[in-house]
């Protein structure tokens, strides 16, 4: 292919278009501009392809050529301006939901009547196209007014004006219509009716203004940028506009509005003579959408118009590696580029080692595209080469400014015919624009450069060091879990960094379990950009902050989040972060109590928690967290008490003994008191130890007072049944919720959970979405949400609702509970309290002792059981020191004694593993077994241990709380075990699962499968140099310390050390009660094959598994 030379007109190349006539390319000196150009080709090859399509279901694509196009464009100046009536040069702004095609058929169209269209992101605000369209004297607005009709509203109102400001007159014209403006689309023939539109009746020159674009308004409100006739031609001389032609381009997903789709659905077209792939456009009425583009529907078009050239944004690439049969696709064609920002490096690794032909484009609307797509650096490898970096075109003249630290800044110096500038901000004479945008070179490639950042997106701490976030923002931003990053910390001493997260995984940020998981998560990806960065620029875990959703972080029309914007919007919980982990700095001065005696400690833990938390008032004796007090503010806490300790030559050693558990394990003033004291007067740990069942049955005791009082109800019950459901969002909750709704003889059901950010209905209805569940079962009469919290008085409901659950209940089943296996006994206070109102609920009842009281316990509550002693018996032990080790467990186990001696018809459930149930097969992807399948797959194996699983599927958990609620006879089971009653070994349920995975095309092979401590030492092994890869595609790493511990009872247990037969050296229970009251226990079948590929086809369509991983 001869590349053009801009000063000959025309240029004919010896390659040849499908059409098998002589490409003949237009000019780029001036003599042909954009409007010009539709007739430049309709004189030199009219039926040249332009755009090409294929909608669903069509036997070939629709393909609509330079004669069809310029007829169309001539169209749309008839219908904006008729007879070429009016003044030159009129602005009409472009704000518009519409197909690719009409839309750049309008833009140039509007150009070719001799006016200047204004191109808008429908993504701005109001307010922003608002000051867009007075700072260019605007008065007209071209849209789609169906589809954007709050916006339209509110720009009208915002143009009104009020007593002090005069209003500003727009007018409001809707698109034309797609059949109007291509009545026979793609068979168009010069016989059909057709009237050209007039020619100016001069040539316009070619410094006037010729179409307005915006800047992204990432550091702001957007900015108008004029665009000259000459500015167009002169991109469209540079690589961007011309440097591969004769291609067919995959660019459908691009925004119309934006430089990038400007350049390649019209430049690159119309003078590098690309046929341009896009959606079929659908958008035929006024209410209607154009195709909305995700990553499947982008390959799927690309496949059908026979595309050999893709480009798209960073973030549709990290989806795509994730697929290989679309990355073995990417690799089929001749050039992939990115564009937009920047792509994660490992994501690029990953496709440049599949043999992708990947390209960075880098461009602004100040400057058009300057870089070459078809050179490269020189290859670092045999599989790899440094697709990160790009050289300008030699036709412009552009400098790279030193900035003391190893980087550079671009800018970008005028030349009047070559490469005009439409923005000009040097000073001292210098007719130029400064990029503000950050380059590296090369070492070994001269000439090559690698965008790092922006200038005014470096970070000045307060300590004067500088941060430059994009390298970080760029490792982090490659989890599969995130969608946005903006690392923060201007005019603090250390940078955080504010995520968000994608929406399958997005949290309540106001949730601190929620919060404490996801730092945890994503902390070996914080760890991994710590490792390029310097000291003072490593981000803390206590610094990761993640977004609402309620408050997506902004972006621009290009999808990339607008830092600025981002970083107002969330400044006030910013400072807030700052405000709280400052407690920590300078803790190593920090004054230490009067003494160390256990008065004076408490006074003194009282005061730095008040220093800590102004605004809260904390007691001795209750618990800390349910008084307030966060992960956050523990660490903070116990480094104060630690760097006290460290203050004091005498207590210099106790503070060895005050680690990351000190406070969860002492959650109270008085017993952190107690402890410190303690350690303090036994500095060498020999502080008397008090008996560990002495708080569970001071517990018990505590919360027992009372119960021995008559029960007054008398009532019978009636016939049908109201149930006081909690928990009911949860996943064993949902499935009980779902079996009480279809059941006939349930009249009412109260669902009883805690107050959050999403409604109750929401909730429930994302729960039964996840589970396969009918959501229409939600919209029953029958069913009341009701939000509150059981562990306040009245379960924190208004009177008269308490009243009328009260009065009306006949059974409770309480399924709600804290789901955190590091907080000790204390910490679980409030859901005790709680299943005490329930109690109190019950028995207030007029239906009395003959309310019905199911309590979903634990089989934690065992977890110190003398396994010598055969199967956990289906009774209430009255000894507490088979509960002690897990503050849970000790917790579940202190509410089956109360239940025990209520006077309610009570029954705990002990609930063991659970998996996932039908219809969906949905087991949380977050449980251990689903890390560890996804983590056998990655290291090749899979693990083996001797024993049973008693793993019990999830409905058959929920149908036998059903129906041991149910229940009619007299007789009530204080006790029972739900686990399975017929389980299958350990390594059947490998089998199985190893099965499912081959068939459903995840694995290649059936996998070895290993002894559970050979496969910990592979992981281990990993675990050792992981890198955020490994971190992503071996969860079990996380788990590390989980699985060294199932590794180690899986030793003893085959080693006979260890008794009894379940995997793991668990203990077993005994089900003979449990199948006497649930017909469900009593039949269940064995955990099979069809289970594992339910489980497996779940994983899979939750993403936490994809085809062919291995």
């Amino acid at each position: 292919m001869l590349r053009k030379n801009p000063k000959m007109s025309p240029i004919m190349a010896t390659s040849y278009a499908p059409q098998s006539r002589p490409l003949v390319f237009p000019p780029t000196d001036g003599t042909v501009t954009l409007p010009e150009v539709l007739d430049f080709h309709n004189e030199h090859q009219p039926q040249r392809t332009i755009f090409t399509f294929k909608a669903d279901g069509a036997a070939a694509a629709t393909n609509i050529s330079f004669f069809e196009f310029r007829r169309a464009a001539d169209r749309v100046a008839h219908f904006i301006r008729p007879e070429r009536c009016g003044a030159e040069g009129e602005i009409i702004a472009l704000v518009a939901l519409s197909d690719t095609l009409l839309y750049q058929a309008v833009t140039v169209g509007l150009t070719r009547a001799g006016i200047v269209p204004y191109l808008m992101s429908p993504r701005n605000t109001a307010v922003a196209i608002i000051k867009m369209l007075k700072e260019t004297s605007c008065h007209k607005l071209l849209t789609t007014q169906e589809t954007l009709k709050a916006l339209i509203s509110e720009i009208k109102l915002g143009l009104e004006g009020g007593t002090e400001t005069a209003s500003y007159p727009l007018e409001i014209i809707e698109m034309p219509p797609l059949c109007a403006i291509f009545p026979r689309m793609g068979v168009e023939t010069i016989d059909d009716l057709f009237e050209e539109f007039p020619k100016p009746a001069t040539r316009p020159d070619l410094s006037q203004t010729l179409i307005y674009l915006h800047s992204s308004g990432s550091t702001g409100l957007p900015k108008s940028i004029r665009q000259s006739f000459r500015m167009i031609c002169n991109w469209a001389s540079l690589p961007g506009g011309s440097e591969v032609t004769n291609r067919t381009l995959g660019v459908m997903a691009l925004p119309a509005f934006h430089t990038l789709g400007l350049t390649s659905h019209v430049l690159r077209a119309a003078y590098g003579l690309c046929t341009v792939a896009l959606y079929p456009p659908i958008a035929d009425t006024p209410s209607k959408l154009p195709v909305m583009p995700t990553p499947d529907n982008i390959i799927e078009h690309m496949r059908r118009t026979g595309c050999e050239d893709l480009v798209s944004i960073p973030a549709l690439f990290n989806i795509w590696v994730q697929q290989k049969d679309t990355v073995e696709y990417l690799a089929s064609l001749k050039l992939v580029v990115y564009s937009g920002g920047p792509l994660p490096s490992e994501t690029g690794r990953q496709l440049v080692r599949a043999g992708v032909r990947l390209v960075s484009m880098y461009g602004g609307t100040e400057f058009g595209i300057p870089v070459h797509f078809t050179r490269q650096a020189p290859r670092t490898s045999e599989v790899d080469y440094p697709w990160e970096y790009f050289s300008l075109d030699e036709n412009v003249n552009a400098r790279f400014e030193p900035q003391g630290d190893g980087t550079y800044e671009l800018q970008f110096l005028r030349h009047d015919t070559r490469h005009d500038l439409p923005v000009e901000n040097m000073g001292n004479g210098v007719r130029g624009y400064a990029t503000s945008d950050l380059f590296i070179p090369n070492a070994s490639a001269p000439g090559f450069w690698k965008l790092i950042g922006r200038k005014d997106d470096v970070i000045i701490h307060s300590s004067g060091e500088k941060t430059v976030p994009g390298p970080m923002e760029n490792i982090i931003a490659q989890s599969q879990y995130i969608i946005g990053v903006v690392m923060f910390g201007r005019e603090h001493d250390q940078p955080g960094v504010l995520i968000e997260l994608e929406k399958t995984y997005a949290i309540d940020p106001q949730n601190e379990a929620d919060v404490v998981k996801a730092r945890n998560v994503l902390w070996p990806l914080i760890e991994q950009a710590n490792k390029v960065a310097p000291a003072f620029s490593k981000i803390y875990k206590e610094f990761i902050l993640f977004s609402d959703a309620r408050k997506p972080l902004p972006r621009a029309g290009k999808g990339t989040v607008m830092r600025k914007a981002a970083l107002s919007d969330y400044h006030n919980e910013i400072e807030a972060l700052y405000a709280t982990v400052s407690a920590v700095a300078g803790t190593e001065d920090i004054s230490p109590p009067v003494s160390w005696i256990e008065a004076d400690v408490s006074t003194w833990l009282l005061a730095q928690l008040k220093d800590i938390y102004a605004d809260l008032t904390f007691t001795a004796n209750d618990d800390l967290f349910d008084q307030g007090l966060d992960s956050l503010s523990a660490t903070v806490l116990r480094r104060r008490i630690s760097s006290a300790l460290k203050s004091d030559s005498s207590t210099v050693s106790v503070a060895e003994h005050i680690n990351q558990n000190t406070v969860y394990a002492h959650p109270t003033v008085h017993g952190l008191s107690t402890f410190i004291a303690s350690s303090v007067k036994s500095p060498d740990g020999n502080a008397t130890v008090n008996d560990p069942t002495i708080p569970i049955e001071n517990t018990i005791k505590k919360y027992s007072h009372g119960l021995d009082d008559e029960i007054r109800g008398t009532k019978p019950l009636p016939g049908a049944h109201t149930i006081l459901l909690t928990g009911s969002t949860g996943n064993l909750g949902s499935h009980i919720l779902e079996s009480l709704l279809c059941n006939p003889n349930v009249e009412r059901i109260y669902a009883l959970n805690r107050p959050s950010s999403q409604s109750a209905v929401a909730r429930h209805e994302a729960r039964f979405v996840d589970k396969g569940f009918d959501v229409e079962l939600l919209r029953q009469e029958k069913l009341r949400f009701l939000e509150g919290d059981a562990s306040n008085l009245s379960l924190g409901l208004p009177d008269d609702v308490y009243e009328e659950v009260m009065n009306s209940v006949t059974i409770i089943i309480h399924n709600a509970w804290r789901l955190n296996f590091n907080l000790s006994l204390p910490s679980f206070e409030s859901n005790i309290r709680g299943t005490r109102r329930l109690i109190d609920l019950g028995r207030a009842s007029p239906y009395g002792s003959d309310v019905r009281f199911v309590f979903t316990s634990s089989v934690s509550q065992a977890f110190s059981w003398d396994t010598r002693k055969g199967t956990y018996p289906e009774e209430v032990l009255s000894d507490a020191r088979y509960a002690v080790g897990m503050g849970y467990g000790e917790s579940k186990y202190v509410c089956e004694r109360i239940l025990s001696v209520c006077g309610l018809r009570a029954t705990s459930l002990r609930i063991g593993q659970i998996t996932g149930g039908m219809p969906s097969g949905a087991w949380a992807t977050t449980d251990w077994v689903p890390i560890m399948v996804k983590s056998g797959i990655s290291l090749g194996v899979l693990p083996s241990q001797a024993g049973t699983a008693s793993w019990i599927p999830m409905d058959s958990v929920a149908q036998a709380v059903l129906e041991i609620a149910l229940e009619t006879s007299n007789y009530s089971y204080q006790a029972l075990n739900i686990v399975h009653p017929r389980p299958i070994t350990f390594d059947m349920a490998m089998a199985n699962v190893n099965e499912a995975l081959f068939s459903a095309g995840i694995i290649k092979a059936p996998l070895n499968i290993i002894p559970q401590t050979q496969w910990s030492q592979l992981l281990e092994a990993r675990a050792l140099n992981a890198s955020s890869s490994d971190m992503e595609s071996i969860p079990a790493i996380k788990l590390l310390e989980f699985f060294r511990s199932v590794a180690q009872a899986d030793a003893a247990v085959r080693a006979g050390t260890l008794d009894g037969i379940e995997s793991g050296g668990l203990t077993r229970f005994s089900t003979l009660k449990a199948e006497a009251a649930s017909e469900t226990m009593k039949n269940l079948s064995p955990v099979d094959a069809q289970h594992a590929r339910s489980w497996v086809n779940y994983w899979r369509s939750a993403g936490l598994l994809s085809r062919l991983d291995i």
